[in-house]
């Protein structure tokens, strides 16, 4: 999976919803992934509706 779509995952695994920190302990704990840079990557992912970018 790529960056995106790791966080997508976790996210879904979340409930849909999470902040950074849930996502990031998230990854670690279950996929043993410690990706640094999710925020970016998650405001990014917000639709344009909920103030994300376009």
């Amino acid at each position: 999976m790529n960056h995106n779509e790791v966080i997508i995952y976790a996210l879904t695994k979340l409930g849909g919803e999470g902040s950074i920190q849930e996502v990031r302990d998230w990854l670690l704990k279950n996929l043993n992934d410690s990706r640094k840079d999710v925020g970016t990557a998650m405001v990014d992912i917000v639709p344009e509706l909920y103030g994300g970018n376009s």
